[in-house]
Order: structure tokens, then sequence, then C-alpha cells
């Protein structure tokens, strides 16, 4: 009873900071579906893509080198078991958008610490 408490605190910490994201400029003209679960991170991602029938995951990759060399990456995990393609990119990674705009990608690796 207690974790399934802390859980939804959590949970609705992390809620607050997605919609808080996905109301940004950069993310106006995409259509977001936050969805919050726990698991494995991987294989999560490809279930949803799967569920939401994605036409493209993007992810950063960036994890520690020797957590990389020891187990493989999030990223390449989703890569292998992906029903669509992935675009892997560097957690600041600076886009062009259709308004010729300048946009910064970061990956928050803490979001509801």
């Amino acid at each position: 009873m207690i974790l399934e408490g802390i859980f939804e605190r959590k949970k609705q910490v992390l809620h607050t900071f997605l919609e808080q994201r996905i109301s940004s400029d950069l993310l106006r003209a995409v259509k977001v579906n936050p969805v919050i679960r726990i698991g494995k991170v991987a294989e999560e991602i490809v279930a949803v893509a799967k569920e939401e029938q994605c036409d493209l995951i993007v992810m950063t990759s960036h994890g520690s080198r020797l957590r990389r060399l020891l187990h493989g990456s999030f990223t390449d995990r989703v890569i292998l078991l992906a029903p669509c393609p992935v675009l892997s990119i560097q957690p600041w990674t600076e886009i062009r958008t259709e308004e010729n705009k300048r946009v910064a990608v970061k990956l928050i690796e803490k979001w509801a610490a």
C-alpha cells in the first residue's frame, strides 16, 4: 500500500513534468500522448510503439560507457526490437524546424527525483 502511494505521487510529478514539455512550442505540431509505465525500459518503449502504431521512435543515446559495454544500451535494444524506425540522436542535438528555427533537444535524466 505504501509503495502504491509513492508510485502514484511520482507518477503525478512525472505527468506534470511531461505536460509542461508537451505544451512547448517545439512540440506544438507533433501529436504527443504521454505514457507512464513501470518495467524494462526498452521493452516498454517497444510495447508502446506497437500499441500506438508509431511511425518513428526518437531517443537519445548517451548511457554509461561501462554499462553499455557490459549490457548494451536502451537505445540499442529498442533499435533491435522496434516495429518502426528509430532515430538515435546525441543528448544535445541542433535541428531545424519547418520555420528554420534552431531547436535544442535534451534528454533530462532525472525528471522526477
